[in-house]
């Protein structure tokens, strides 16, 4: 038993080194930063603005004003037209203007009632961006029980059918100056299977390619072939060169293997009969794909793709052999987590400017909000994120020729494991 004992305290303790704790540590802190993000941005978002244009001026509208009110909404009135109402509403960030008609008082005592007409403005597909859809659903439940109880109190005779939802609504969706009659919330399921989608195979993809490139430096640096390749009579940026042009073709490939999978899945995820309608909803709001947006896509992609791969390519240059490549990549991992979880989270130009900016800095940032930025025609965006993975990439590049070129690269060692004789000795 006691041999067991002093077996099971070696395994431990070689388990317990700074390669394992100090990761783990690092992405703790990071979902906590994450989600005081996200908890700011949601209060931020508390009681958005819902434009309500009163054409009937009852106790019956007043009624409708009164439980969007009590539902978490700031109410706003409007006398003026509904394009009006939208184009105010929109511009304070809010997320519904509903218009009630002439006559809906009225229409309430004969039944059926006029129906009343939402107009959902959709800023972003986040979850955070999508919350109100929920909030307003809720509302129209609670203000189809108010009039139900209203109806049943005052009439004897009453067509179960009519007064189970006396309050009926004509849905329009509208995203920035395009607007289509259709259900917000079957868009939104479309969309947010499209944009749940994109980030999780992204990330995948980034960290295995960076697993990739740093195990295989790593490898030459354990086997000793890397001393040999470096004597051998070649040019050290020759080597670089021809790296980093295998690493590009890499790159390249995974990017038309992503965006060739993820369009086969758009294909059948919407080829259904149930699907047809809110992709022809889609298609007239502009939130389908188009060739261009593939390219540009794929442009956005291979840039984070090249930078992660030079990254790893410097880090596993540290790398002691390719057990100490998991530790070493984790500030790749971490730059990876930050933007997958807040892009799925909520709209990035939600949060303070600092973090906002923060996140922009991140060169895998704007592979992330590529797609979102796409369907909502934000091309200036994405041409920026374009020009900055540029750069970025020149100088990882710069610096991974700087390592190539001297001595560094089979002298640089950076291991946070103890030792085998550390381990041995404490036993």
């Amino acid at each position: 038993m006691n041999k067991f004992l002093v077996l099971l305290k070696k395994e431990i303790r070689e388990l317990l080194t700074l390669q394992i704790i100090v990761p783990l540590l690092a992405v703790s802190l990071i979902f906590v930063f994450i989600g005081r993000v996200v908890s700011s941005a949601k209060g931020s978002s508390e009681n958005q603005v819902v434009g309500v244009v009163d054409q009937d001026h009852t106790a019956a509208s007043q009624t409708v004003k009164t439980i969007l009110g009590k539902s978490g909404f700031t109410v706003r009135d409007y006398s003026g037209s509904v394009d009006a109402a939208i184009a105010d509403t929109e511009a304070n960030n809010g997320t519904e203007v509903v218009l009630i008609p002439s006559g809906f008082g009225a229409s309430l005592e004969k039944l059926p009632a006029l129906p009343l007409s939402s107009y959902t403005i959709l800023h972003n597909f986040s979850a955070a961006g999508l919350s109100h859809l929920a909030t307003f659903s809720s509302a129209l439940t609670t203000l189809n029980d108010a009039f139900r109880a209203q109806l049943v109190t005052s009439r004897t005779t009453l067509n179960p059918a009519v007064v189970k939802n006396p309050i009926t609504t004509t849905d329009y969706v509208q995203i920035g100056n395009r607007r289509a009659p259709g259900n917000p919330a079957a868009l939104a399921s479309f969309a947010s299977q499209q944009f749940t989608f994109i980030p999780i195979i992204l990330f995948f993809i980034l960290i295995f390619a960076s697993q990739i490139i740093a195990s295989t430096i790593a490898s030459e640096k354990e086997n000793k072939t890397l001393e040999t390749l470096l004597s051998l009579p070649v040019s050290r940026r020759s080597i670089i060169f021809a790296k980093m042009l295998a690493a590009g073709l890499f790159a390249g490939l995974s990017s038309l293997i992503y965006l060739y999978g993820y369009q086969r899945y758009l294909l059948n995820a919407t080829s259904d009969t149930n699907n047809s309608a809110i992709h022809d909803l889609a298609a007239r709001l502009g939130l389908v794909f188009t060739p261009s947006d593939y390219v540009l896509m794929g442009v956005t992609l291979f840039g984070a793709i090249l930078i992660a791969l030079v990254a790893a390519l410097i880090l596993g240059a540290f790398a002691e052999d390719v057990k100490s490549v998991q530790g070493l990549l984790m500030p790749l991992l971490l730059l990876a987590i930050i933007p997958y979880v807040l892009s799925l989270a909520l709209d990035i130009n939600s949060v303070s400017a600092p973090v906002r900016w923060l996140v922009y800095a991140i060169p895998f940032s704007h592979a992330f909000l590529a797609p979102p930025n796409l369907i909502l025609h934000n091309f200036s965006a994405i041409g920026w994120g374009i020009a900055y993975e540029a750069v970025f990439f020149a100088i990882c590049f710069a610096i991974a020729v700087r390592i190539f070129s001297t001595d560094w690269i089979v002298t640089m060692k950076l291991s946070l494991r103890r030792s085998r004789s550390q381990v041995a000795k404490r036993i």
